[in-house]
């Protein structure tokens, strides 16, 4: 025997919204026993309306502050997880520092520290890239009977040796450059000499010693690596 189908104007009477609030309701005339039940249960109705939208108001605010305190903690924990990595790296930096220092004034001969130099500067700076190299003229080839200056040549050309480089440029180590390849070697040229300019009458009076000249590092600016012809 077939089950006949539910008509759908059955199901949506049936549903949680209608159904059971009209079955409420009812229950409660039956209980009151009014003398105007229509206009009892339309009062009903209205109450009830404004009751459950007070009731899902106060969920949704309820909701929306358990969220929002959520949120805040989440926020909080961030805030304190980012404080914990600055003083951790900051003491590692510190720790980093105290221990190249004692390094350096432990050591015998600077070149045993040459490749800690330029790890420190990697780990300690925003460099990309740190290597380090002296610039050399190349040496003229000598025999057994030569003497012990013959090696040198005032008017040889001028290489780049590195001497020591970071781990992600390894491939430079030991590697010459010539002049005129790449930018690198221009840092090592000499820096054009000011023109020293005469004193007033007056100044540098005898005795009074001039005020030292303040050295500067030679360095070259790039604005652009990608497009650097050299």
């Amino acid at each position: 025997m077939s089950q006949q189908k539910e008509h759908p104007d059955i199901t949506y009477l049936k549903s949680p919204e209608i159904g059971n609030v009209i079955s409420k309701g009812l229950a409660t005339v039956y209980k009151e026993q009014p003398k105007n039940p229509v206009q009892f249960l339309a009062n009903w109705l209205l109450n009830y309306s404004a009751t459950t939208e007070v009731e899902n108001s106060n969920e949704i605010k309820e909701k929306n502050k358990i969220e929002l305190i959520a949120k805040h903690k989440e926020e909080l924990e961030a805030v304190e997880k980012q404080l914990k990595e600055k003083l951790q790296q900051e003491q590692t930096h510190t720790n980093s520092e105290s221990g190249f220092q004692k390094k350096l004034e432990n050591c015998d001969d600077l070149e045993d520290v040459i490749q800690d130099f330029v790890d420190h500067i990697r780990d300690n700076s925003e460099a990309t890239s740190v290597y380090l190299g002296h610039r050399e003229r190349v040496k003229n080839a000598v025999t057994d009977d030569d003497n012990d200056q013959a090696h040198i040549n005032p008017e040889g050309k001028q290489i780049i040796k590195f001497l020591a480089v970071d781990k992600e440029h390894e491939w430079l180590r030991k590697k010459l450059l010539e002049e005129g390849q790449g930018i690198t070697f221009e840092v090592w040229n000499e820096p054009a000499a000011e023109e020293e300019q005469e004193n007033p009458e007056g100044e540098n009076e005898e005795g009074v010693q001039p005020e030292p000249k303040e050295e500067k590092l030679n360095s070259v600016f790039v604005p652009s690596v990608v497009v650097e012809p050299k």
